[in-house]
């Protein structure tokens, strides 16, 4: 059948004079009218910033998390991943009436234990969920066309409901995790090589149909993530040191999905560090997790922070803003073995066994404030607490420290992002060390630290054997069993202390 021809309609060669100003402006407007009668809305609504609560995060973040796009967390396993995201739905709601949380746990879908009396309290008991009937744990064994057929539908009934109130009502929804979505495709596959890419198309599929319901109706999305080892093998157009968003350390995204990482707003990878006792007195048992800023289309990304976790309630506001002001972060250890100068001073001074608050006005240089008594690090939180006077120097402290070190220096300063070394060896040693000091730091690996002063147990340092340039790094092992990397000589008994 021959192709019908089509009359085009142009612009009048015969016509030279260009229209006058009014005559764009209105063709501007009804450019408008136009995209109102498609689509709604000439823009989508802006995003909406949740802080987490924990300012030194919330400052490297550019506020907290944004709604309107999917916020990944990835990490190796057990890093605490999954507690951090309860954390975040408690302070989602905490912060907002008119929030509703759904958490879906496709990872621990079938895991149901009848006798739960002889176990602790579930994480939703724990951050005080489970009473808030506006909160919901779905644990179901979802497949992706599953899942967001489900979110789809929620997002229907919240149009809804929001048409009826003329109010609206804000969603967070955490998928743990992204990895453990099956193609929908799997029951009618009777061999595993019928199924190429089968998940993967199905996601960027899914995650493309409803791009625009994440902005439009401003979703709130936490989608947890494993890292895997890349086995990727390279091209011979690849370079050697090609990188590429989503890489961390030879590690890469188990979901391995394009569009997904494409479209997530802000990225977050955890990686597990020095393990925290309850017997330094801090009221914490877990370890320190180093966020590394993966992503982020709002602020500079390629940062990283410490912060203390605790196995039970997550990170640790007071502490993690406490080893904030006692050290600096690697990043900004970075900057300072290449020649940038502190862009503001510690907070905290240690003097042997006793520490003090101490502040200096970042633009004049003067003491604003020095605790007027030395004190043991482990009391800093008591103090907080019964100290009106500490609690209000101390917050000062750290609304500085995050104002003048982070937002006006991290991610306001001029270098190459990817000069930042983000090897768990770099991420682990928090003081700098320039070339003098390599020989002493050769020898200070195998130095027998058994205990410091608060009696944190140490190992016998061994200098890491070279395998390869791969990065080793802590793997769960069934049975209770922890295979442990190797030493690397750290400074954090001076924050720990």
């Amino acid at each position: 059948m021959a192709r019908k021809k089509r009359q085009t309609v142009g612009f009048d060669q015969t016509i030279k004079e260009a229209a006058t100003r009014e005559a764009a402006e209105e063709l501007t407007a009804m450019f408008d009218e136009y995209t109102v009668e498609q689509f709604g809305f000439l823009n989508p609504p802006d995003a909406y910033v949740t802080k987490t609560g924990i300012r030194t995060l919330d400052a490297i973040l550019g506020g907290g998390f944004v709604s309107s796009g999917p916020v990944c967390f990835t990490s190796t396993p057990e890093t605490g991943k999954s507690t951090i995201a309860y954390q975040f739905c408690k302070t989602f709601l905490d912060e907002y009436p008119n929030a509703v949380v759904i958490y879906a746990d496709v990872e621990s879908a079938g895991g149901t234990v009848e006798n739960k009396s002889t176990f602790q309290s579930s994480r939703p008991e724990t951050f005080g969920l489970s009473d808030d009937n506006r909160f919901r744990y779905n644990k179901r064994p979802f497949n992706v066309k599953e899942f967001f057929e489900y979110l789809t539908g929620l997002i229907e009934k919240k149009r809804l409901i929001e048409q009826q109130k003329e109010r609206e009502i804000k969603f967070l929804i955490v998928l743990d995790s992204i990895a453990a979505l099956p193609t929908s495709k799997l029951d009618a596959a009777e061999e595993f090589d019928k199924l190429p890419a089968a998940r993967a198309k199905e996601l960027t599929f899914y995650l493309n149909k409803l791009k625009q319901n994440f902005a439009y109706d401003r979703i709130t999305m936490i989608a947890i993530d494993q890292l895997r080892a890349d086995f990727k093998m390279k091209s011979k157009f690849e370079k050697d040191d090609e990188k590429t968003v989503g890489e961390f350390s030879g590690y890469k995204p188990a979901s391995g999905v394009t569009t997904f990482q494409h479209m997530i707003l802000q990225w977050l990878m955890f990686s597990k560090k020095k393990e925290i006792s309850p017997a330094i007195g801090w009221g914490v048992d877990g370890w320190i997790v180093e966020v590394f800023t993966e992503k982020n289309k709002f602020v500079p990304s390629k940062y990283n922070l410490s912060v203390v976790f605790d196995k039970r309630a997550g990170i640790d506001k007071f502490w993690s803003e406490m080893m904030f002001i006692t050290d600096y972060s690697p990043s900004e250890q970075k900057l300072i073995r290449d020649g940038q100068a502190p862009f503001m001073d510690l907070c905290i001074k240690t003097e042997g066994a006793y520490s003090k608050l101490v502040i200096t006005n970042p633009e004049t240089g003067e003491i604003e404030y020095q605790s007027p008594k030395g004190f043991y690090k482990k009391e800093a939180k008591d103090l907080y607490e019964t100290s009106p006077e500490f609690k209000k120097w101390f917050d000062r402290a750290v609304d500085l420290s995050c104002e003048y070190r982070i937002s006006r220096g991290l991610l306001r300063c001029k270098f190459e992002h990817e000069d930042i070394d983000e090897t768990p060896e770099a991420l682990f040693i928090p003081e700098p060390v320039t070339k003098e000091d390599e020989d002493l730091f050769s020898a200070a690996l195998t130095e027998d630290n058994n205990t410091n002063e608060d009696g944190i147990q140490k190992k016998r340092g061994r200098k890491p054997k070279k395998q390869d340039n791969k990065v080793l790094h802590d793997i769960d092992i069934p049975d209770g069993e922890v295979i442990e990397t190797p030493d690397v000589k750290d400074n954090l008994s001076v924050i720990l202390g």
